[in-house]
């Protein structure tokens, strides 16, 4: 008489040894082995891992805010300030004005060039957006006089302002006509002189000097 089965035995375990052998029938081979065996998840090769890697951002280019002194401007809804006060004033965004000057300031203290190569382009990008930033000094049509309230640095100008495409209104300087030399007077002349003789007797010769 068989006796029952010891701890850790099992049958269905043992079977799998002798799939794929051709001594189990197809019923027990169909029920252990193609239930049993998993196949191993592969490992994602090097070039999924670099498809997938988060790209680093790129910083955009520092722009040069001292180049918008005395450029016409649009106001955006960034609240002003009263020059030198923290007194907001709203009731200007959309409006036009010209800036009157770029005060540079910065509340953190300058790393050396070579300290700023050793951090994470993102917080090299921000100091290095902190370094430009600068005080705008507006003035609107009706002659009031407004401020960015803080430094604004260029990764934030367009919330600010907008710069306008004015066309240059100066009037072009007349150009004087050119001085001409005795000879090309007397030449003129001669010709002034040979055009008077064949108009007369013809009105319609016009001659011009």
């Amino acid at each position: 008489m068989r006796g029952a089965p010891q701890p850790g035995f099992s049958p269905k375990t043992n079977a799998n040894v002798l799939c794929g052998k051709g001594k189990l029938t197809a019923d027990v081979e169909a029920q252990v082995c193609t239930h049993d065996a998993t196949a191993p998840e592969a490992a994602p090769s090097q070039t999924e891992v670099a498809q997938t890697a988060v790209p680093v951002p790129v910083p955009k280019p520092a722009i040069n805010l001292a180049q918008l002194v005395g450029k016409r401007v649009k106001a955006l809804r960034m609240p002003l300030c009263q020059p030198s006060t923290y007194t907001t004033d709203i009731t200007y965004a959309g409006k036009e004005a010209k800036v009157l000057s770029a005060v540079k300031q910065t509340m953190i203290p300058p790393f050396s060039p070579t300290t700023l190569s050793r951090l994470q382009p993102e917080m090299r990008a921000l100091l290095e957006d902190s370094y430009a930033a600068v005080t705008l000094l507006l003035q609107f049509d009706d002659g009031t006089k407004l401020d960015s309230c803080a430094p604004i640095g260029p990764s934030k100008i367009e919330n600010y302002v907008e710069l306008l495409s004015v066309p240059d209104q100066t009037p072009a300087p007349e150009v004087a006509p050119p001085t001409l030399t005795l000879e090309q007077q007397a030449k003129q002349a001669q010709q002034y002189a040979d055009c008077l003789k064949a108009a007369v007797g013809n009105p319609q010769i016009v001659c011009k000097q």
